[in-house]
């Protein structure tokens, strides 16, 4: 082909025409510079083709995490936290006010109280995706709703977590671990210790404010989540169509 070219332009100049060669070589620039361009086009067009696919992986990945977080932990927490309340709710009313539940009810309603949830939140996918880099994710609502979520909402809701722990396992746990045998049969010292250590008492009733505080920030962020998992779905869909 160049050879080709090349004859045709000696041609010319050995003919004496220059004004059609000059046309010629123009015409032959254009070739050049239009079939760079297709070039450039199709090195673009695999470029996006490869990236549509990762964005796609890590957006598959993410919704992945997101379902696991939602059904596996955020919702049985909740389930959880609320047992956890009731529990206090009941000691409240029958034990210390009524005195009307038997030994088994209140050692079953403390045991309940002392349960806890370990909450683990997956973030994998979504550090995976921060090391790459977030520019690959072409839909910025959802770029900002990943960054709001595991930047923001995730650590908060892993702090409440952190601090009810915490002042469970002083307060209520270790009072009762020190000072009543709930895996026997309660004595009346047990119980005397049960429905008149202040400590106790108070301990139990701040925790419920801080239970209710922690079902709280779940019940928020668990719309959140679910509409997110929604709108990474509908994206990924969008993104196989391209």
């Amino acid at each position: 082909m160049i050879k080709f070219f090349r004859k045709i332009r000696q041609k010319l100049l050995s003919e004496n025409k220059f004004s059609k060669y000059l046309i010629y070589a123009i015409g032959e620039i254009l070739l050049v510079v239009i079939g760079i361009l297709i070039a450039l086009q199709i090195n673009n067009w695999n470029e996006n083709r490869v990236n549509t696919k990762k964005e796609i992986f890590h957006l598959k990945n993410i919704s992945n995490n997101l379902t696991y977080d939602l059904n596996e932990e955020i919702i049985p927490c909740i389930k959880k936290t609320e047992k956890q309340v009731k529990a206090y709710d009941l000691l409240k009313s029958d034990f210390y006010e009524k005195n009307i539940i038997s030994n088994d009810s209140i050692r079953k309603l403390f045991f309940q109280n002392l349960s806890e949830w370990d909450l683990i939140l997956n973030t994998v996918a979504f550090d995976n995706l921060k090391s790459i880099g977030m520019d690959i994710i072409s839909n910025d609502t959802i770029k900002t709703q990943l960054l709001t979520l595991y930047g923001n909402k995730y650590p908060y809701i892993q702090r409440i977590e952190s601090e009810n722990n915490k002042f469970h396992s002083d307060g209520v746990t270790t009072l009762l671990q020190n000072n009543v045998e709930l895996w026997d049969e309660l004595s009346e010292q047990d119980k005397n210790f049960l429905r008149n250590d202040k400590r106790l008492i108070n301990r139990l009733r701040s925790e419920k404010y801080g239970f209710q505080k922690y079902i709280y920030a779940l019940g928020n962020i668990k719309p959140e989540i679910d509409n997110l998992i929604k709108e990474i779905e509908n994206e990924i869909i969008r993104l196989k169509k391209k």
